[in-house]
C-alpha cells in the first residue's frame, strides 16, 4: 500500500473521527486501482462556511452536503509522476452530524466527492458509487 497523504482539517471547531476518514479515503484509493501516492486534503466545516463556499464557487447561495474541488478548478487531477494531487473535499460535517448514521452518511459523502475529482457526472457515478460503497462496507 502507498503511503498517501491524506489531510484532514477540521476548519469551524466542529470534530469527527479522523481515523474513519483516512481509513475510508484510503479504501477507495485502493478500490480505484491509482498507481501513484495520492495527496488530497479533507476539510470539515460547518454550514455558514459551506454556504459561503457554495456561493463563491457555485453560484448557488445554500447549504450543502459536500463540496469537490479538484486541482485547478478543473475535473482533472494532476499527475507528477508518483505523486497524484487530488485537491479538496469539504464536508458540511454540522449537517451530516444530523443523520441517524454518521458513519455510513461520511462514508457515501465521501465516496461521491471522490468520484467527482475522478471526473465523475452524477450521470455516470451511480453504479461505481454502490460498488465502493460495498467495499467499504467493513470499515
Amino acid at each position: 500500500m502507498k503511503n498517501h497523504k491524506i489531510d484532514v482539517i477540521f476548519f469551524d471547531k466542529i470534530k469527527t473521527d479522523k481515523k474513519l476518514l483516512v481509513q475510508v479515503m484510503k479504501r477507495l484509493i485502493e478500490e480505484q486501482n491509482i498507481k501513484e501516492q495520492v495527496s488530497i486534503s479533507i476539510v470539515l466545516v460547518g454550514n455558514k462556511t459551506i454556504k459561503e463556499l457554495n456561493k463563491n464557487f457555485r453560484k448557488k447561495n445554500k447549504v450543502t452536503s459536500v463540496l469537490s474541488f479538484p486541482l485547478l478548478g478543473k475535473r482533472k487531477f494532476v499527475t507528477g509522476g508518483k505523486r497524484l494531487s487530488l485537491c479538496d473535499i469539504i464536508i458540511n460535517i454540522e449537517k451530516l452530524k444530523k443523520a441517524k448514521d454518521l458513519k455510513n452518511t461520511l462514508k457515501e459523502n465521501l465516496t461521491h466527492s471522490f468520484l467527482h475529482l475522478l471526473n465523475f457526472s452524477h450521470k455516470d457515478m451511480e453504479k461505481e458509487e454502490k460498488k465502493l460503497m460495498e467495499a467499504l462496507s467493513d470499515i
